[in-house]
């Protein structure tokens, strides 16, 4: 290195630069160069450049490029809101389940399996599956109701053991009855 010069000279020098770019994932990605850790993958981009143009290189317009949008712009996701999404989607959903449960609904699903032999059950019988059926909806509406509503209220962290498996019952409940979620 020349002394007189000192680290200009390394600025001005070209150097392989590369960026990390860290994303959930649950399966491998194809064409990039790619290491899987811990339900993670990590993105590495070379590119030559100047370590002082690689100061400003890893920005929010860079992450854009790469497919997640975190600017503040308009119908784009605000960074904050995906600190903590669980906590987020968690505000969401708890006042639409919530709405749901009050309102008046028409309907509500049936095991499969129940009916598959409909012609054969007496009328008795059919009501008998029905009102099993709505009753279960719901109190497995209900549960999944109190599983957001114990999310809204604490973090994992600050949770008792019981409160823990009544979220696991209502995020497997919700997860089950995603598609039956309208009227």
């Amino acid at each position: 290195m020349n002394p007189t010069t000192g680290s200009k000279e390394i600025a001005r020098k070209r150097l392989r630069i590369s960026l990390v770019l860290v994303t959930p994932c649950n399966r491998p990605m194809r064409g990039l160069p790619v290491e899987a850790s811990f339900g993670y993958h990590i993105h590495i981009r070379q590119k030559k450049m100047t370590e002082v143009d690689s100061l400003n290189e890893w920005n929010e317009k860079q992450i854009v490029k790469e497919g997640i949008k975190m600017s503040n712009g308009a119908g784009e996701i605000k960074e904050k809101e995906l600190w903590n999404l669980d906590a987020t989607l968690t505000d969401y959903i708890l006042p639409r389940i919530t709405a749901f449960i009050k309102m008046e609904r028409h309907g509500y699903p049936i095991e499969p399996g129940l009916l598959d032999e409909e012609d054969k059950l007496s009328e008795e019988e059919k009501k008998s599956i029905e009102k099993r059926s709505m009753l279960q909806w719901e109190n497995d509406l209900r549960s999944i109701e109190l599983a957001f509503s114990l999310m809204s209220k604490s973090e994992h962290f600050e949770r008792s053991e019981q409160a823990n498996k009544d979220i696991k019952i209502g995020l497997e409940l919700f997860a089950k009855h995603y598609q039956h979620l309208w009227d």
